[in-house]
């Protein structure tokens, strides 16, 4: 797989798609290989089927996965749609919709708070805080994070939209020491860099992860 990405672009196209209409079960191994390739051809197909799994009555959830990873380098709104939504849907797995939120921290719509792609991250994230499972919980606060970088003249002005997402990110950063999932900090520390973006309109040079660097734990992850 990984020798595909030193093969001219066509070459490797073609490739693939044999490789998937051959055995399907070689989409995450597909995946990992898209974004060092670029191929836009190749995006689109992982397009096309997770908007076909999400239309589903019984999305396949190794299928979405799939997709996630595909998509996550993809920087095409099309593809930035398809992973927001995945986010968004309650009735998949936490894992799957962390997995989501992770893949949303390189979506370049983010960054437009004009937009309604913006919005619906916005109020996601939010109601993620309070969500039952730990890794929507953790990536919430990560997407946050993302949502929250500003470079205005007045960035803690301009956050002041965030302002409702602090007392529950202060009571996780005073109250919850789980390990993140497949991490080495702690809830409570993400939520203490979750605070300290909307206050300041950046993220912290000095984060959790740097700062919890000597920790060997890492935090149990489900993938049901």
């Amino acid at each position: 797989m990984w020798l595909l990405c030193e093969q001219p672009l066509r070459d490797a196209e073609k490739l693939l798609f044999a490789l998937l209409r051959k055995n399907p079960s070689m989409l995450l191994d597909c995946a990992f290989v898209i974004g060092m390739m670029k191929s836009r051809q190749i995006t689109r197909e992982y397009i096309r089927i997770g908007k076909a799994q999400l239309a589903s009555p019984s999305p396949d959830r190794r299928c979405l996965e799939s997709v996630i990873h595909g998509l996550k380098m993809a920087c095409v709104p099309e593809a930035e749609e398809v992973l927001l939504t995945i986010y968004e849907r309650t009735d998949l797995p936490g894992w799957l919709r962390g997995d989501a939120g992770d893949a949303l921290g390189c979506c370049s719509q983010l960054r437009d708070r004009r937009t309604r792609f913006f919005r619906r991250a916005w109020a996601t994230a939010l109601n993620g805080l309070d969500d039952a499972d730990i890794e929507v919980q953790f990536w919430s606060m990560y997407v946050l994070m993302q949502l929250a970088q500003n470079y205005s003249s007045n960035p803690k002005h301009a956050n002041a939209r965030f302002a409702v997402a602090l007392p529950r990110l202060r009571q996780i950063a005073k109250t919850d020491h789980r390990l993140a999932p497949g991490y080495w900090w702690p809830m409570s520390a993400e939520a203490e860099d979750a605070i300290e973006a909307i206050k300041t309109g950046s993220n912290r040079e000095n984060d959790a992860g740097h700062r919890w660097l000597g920790n060997k734990e890492r935090g149990p992850m489900v993938r049901d």
